[in-house]
């Protein structure tokens, strides 16, 4: 299958690569028909954040159906439209379970001070293929996949998978963005400074959340647009009830 793979800085290139297989139980094979460019695959195309393995797949952003599954994924079926969400989590540990999924314990193989996972990053990721190829492999696919209405069109599913989450995200944990982002910061700082900052961020809507709500907007016929500030609205009401997860430990820059 084509895929865009990662060689080094600089050097992206169009492969051909073998079809991703089954895993683990809770794997899914997904065919990807929709898949997008986001602004941290040019931070690995330019070299801005370090630790990236040559013959990575890229992309964390991606829309597909169904193909394979594994023997523990049952909340799927083949055939069945889904939004892969760009980061990985296992349902099951504490902080997911609190909806955390991005400080996950056991997505990450590097161990549960890792920090997050997602599709086509840098090695501390995991790391995991991603999703601008023909095919993709979705670990923990029982949480990592979000069924598609039918109305619901790829072109619109696609912001759903990281952009749209992330914006929301961004824009109620704006106050404490500055605190964690310096102009001089190496690029490896900034790498840890991202995954601090999804572990600070003072909300209680987990990324599942956000983008179930977002699907449940469009489904019923309303503009995207609408949906995000109807979210947004939400945020001062979230933000009144706010918890902060804590990790035991983090890592030094």
């Amino acid at each position: 299958m084509k895929a865009v793979v990662f060689h080094g800085v600089g050097d992206i290139r169009v492969d051909d690569v073998p079809e991703p297989e089954i895993q683990h139980s809770e794997d899914a094979i997904v065919r990807l028909t929709a898949s997008a460019i986001c602004g941290t695959d040019l931070h690995f195309v330019r070299g801005t954040m370090a630790g990236m393995k040559p013959g990575t797949i890229l992309g964390h952003e991606g829309v597909g159906v169904v193909e394979t599954l594994g023997p523990q994924v049952r909340n799927f079926e083949p055939g069945e439209r889904v939004v892969i969400c760009s980061t990985i989590g296992c349902g099951a540990c504490a902080y997911c379970r609190s909806g955390y999924y991005a400080q996950c314990d056991r997505a990450n193989p590097n161990g549960p001070q890792a920090g997050t996972s997602f599709f086509g990053g840098p090695e501390q990721t995991g790391p995991f293929d991603g999703l601008q190829a023909e095919k993709a492999r979705i670990p923990y696919a029982h949480t990592t996949l979000v069924r598609l209405p039918e109305e619901v069109t790829d072109e619109q599913a696609i912001l759903i998978s990281d952009i749209f989450p992330t914006g929301y995200f961004g824009a109620a944990g704006v106050t404490c963005a500055t605190s964690v982002f310096s102009p001089s910061a190496t690029s490896s700082t900034i790498f840890r400074g991202q995954t601090f900052f999804l572990m600070v961020l003072p909300t209680t809507v987990s990324l599942r959340q956000v983008t179930r709500s977002a699907l449940a907007g469009v489904a019923g016929g309303t503009a995207l647009a609408a949906a995000g500030a109807a979210l947004w609205n939400s945020a001062a009401s979230n933000r009144a009830t706010m918890e902060t997860p804590q990790k035991d430990s983090f890592p030094e820059p």
